[in-house]
C-alpha cells in the first residue's frame, strides 16, 4: 500500500491525491462584498451628516472614505484573474511571471505593518529581482497558504528526486 503525502488544515486533511495538480488562488468574493456593502453603509451615513446635519468636514470624509474602499472592494469582488498560481512545477502571482521551484529562493509569507494593523506579504526571490505579495481578502487564509505552498514545493523536491534526469 503506497503512502500518500498529507497536511492538515484545521478541519481538512489533505492527500495528495486529493490535492488538485494546481491550485488557483482568487479574491474571495463574499468577503469583498460584505466589506463593500460596509463601505456603501459608510458613505451614505457621510452624505446624511453633509445633507441632514450639516456637518461638513465628518460627512466629507466618511464619504470619501466609504466610496473609496466601497469602489476598492467592488473591484476586487468582480476581478476574475488569478492572484496566485500554485503547482508542483512553481509559483506565479498577479504580479509577476512564472518561475520554477528552482528559481525561487526563501518563498514564505510574513506579517509586516504596524502591530495593530499587519498586513500578510507571500515573499520570494526571483532570478528578475523580489516578490513581495499582498495577501489580503484572498479565498485562502495565511495558514492554507503556507501549507500549499510547503505541499507543492515538497512535491517538487520529491518529484525531482526521483527523476531520472536529476544531477544529484
Amino acid at each position: 500500500m503506497e503512502k500518500t503525502k498529507r497536511f492538515t488544515d484545521d478541519a481538512v486533511s489533505y492527500d495528495s491525491d486529493l490535492l488538485p495538480e494546481e491550485t488557483i488562488i482568487y479574491y474571495s468574493k463574499p468577503s469583498n462584498l460584505i466589506q463593500m456593502t460596509i463601505s456603501i453603509i459608510i458613505a451614505i451615513a457621510g452624505i446624511i451628516y453633509l445633507t441632514v446635519f450639516n456637518e461638513q468636514p465628518i460627512g466629507f470624509v466618511l464619504t470619501c472614505t466609504g466610496a473609496y474602499l466601497g469602489v476598492k472592494k467592488y473591484r476586487r469582488a468582480t476581478n476574475p484573474a488569478p492572484q496566485i498560481i500554485l503547482n508542483n512545477k512553481g509559483v506565479q502571482t498577479a504580479s509577476t511571471s512564472f518561475y520554477t521551484w528552482n528559481q525561487i529562493k526563501g518563498i514564505k509569507t510574513i506579517r509586516a505593518g504596524s502591530y495593530k494593523y499587519p498586513k500578510t506579504y507571500l515573499t520570494y526571490k526571483h532570478p528578475k529581482g523580489h516578490e513581495q505579495f499582498l495577501v489580503e481578502d484572498l479565498n485562502v487564509n495565511r495558514r492554507t497558504l503556507d501549507k500549499l505552498l510547503k505541499f507543492y514545493h515538497n512535491s517538487f523536491k520529491e518529484a525531482y528526486k526521483t527523476s531520472p534526469n536529476a544531477h544529484h
